[in-house]
């Protein structure tokens, strides 16, 4: 109660001293200001209400996952929250895990994974990037899901070991997507993939292979008429 009193006293105050008293009535006795100021509380707190109200009406994401209703958009609705820098990508990643895991929902429990990975991600959290970006690789080839969501589960799989100097892991990932790629028609992850392969022979100081990718990616890179950069290998 205490916050909410705070609230509408500063919505009061605000109200009267930076907008009433200025603007619209500047030289009132302060029984009026007083009195507008009791109007104003009034009618915040009436707004107050009906929006609780209003609100009401929609079901929370944790009541549509334990009712079952609409669970298909709640579960995209966390999905999709893997890019806030901060506890709550997280917690919605955990919230829809859990209930990915209760349910058996196997291609859930892999974009979870991938979601929470990306989030620990952001936190450069790397063993964690790594641990889960594994267990939804294992997931994937266990129930043999879409190779879209293992080629998003490789990459940050490849990310973390780079991030943790495991180089000639992150190499052996980043091959095994090559191939994937350039089947799909995935031109800029196919790219990509062999600038970063490059990348990490050049950290190893093994340039030789580094400039045998690096003339790959710029090869692929002008018969398809795209720009190649090498900011940030």
């Amino acid at each position: 109660m205490s916050t909410a009193d705070t609230l509408v006293t500063a919505v009061s105050s605000i109200a009267i001293n930076d907008i009433y008293r200025p603007y619209v009535k500047p030289n009132a006795p302060d029984k009026h200001y007083l009195k507008v100021a009791r109007i104003t509380s009034t009618g915040t707190v009436f707004i107050g209400v009906l929006l609780v109200l209003v609100y009401m009406q929609f079901d929370s994401i944790q009541t549509k996952l334990v009712t079952g209703k609409d669970v298909e958009d709640a579960l995209t609705f966390i999905s999709k929250r893997d890019f806030l820098n901060d506890s709550s990508a997280l917690q919605f990643a955990n919230a829809g895990l859990k209930y990915a895991q209760e349910n058996n929902l196997m291609e859930w429990q892999v974009e979870f994974l991938i979601a929470r990975s990306k989030a620990y991600k952001l936190r450069k959290e790397h063993a964690s990037v790594l641990l889960d970006a594994l267990s939804a690789v294992q997931l994937i080839e266990e129930n043999r899901l879409d190779s879209v969501l293992l080629s998003r589960a490789n990459f940050l799989e490849a990310y973390a070991l780079q991030e943790m100097g495991a180089y000639n892991e992150a190499i052996e990932v980043r091959k095994g997507q090559l191939s994937w790629a350039k089947i799909n028609g995935k031109r800029g992850r196919y790219m990509n993939h062999l600038k970063a392969i490059g990348g990490l022979y050049y950290r190893m100081e093994q340039y030789d292979s580094a400039i045998v990718y690096f003339k790959k990616a710029y090869s692929y890179t002008k018969k398809r008429g795209l720009r190649l950069s090498l900011i940030h290998i």
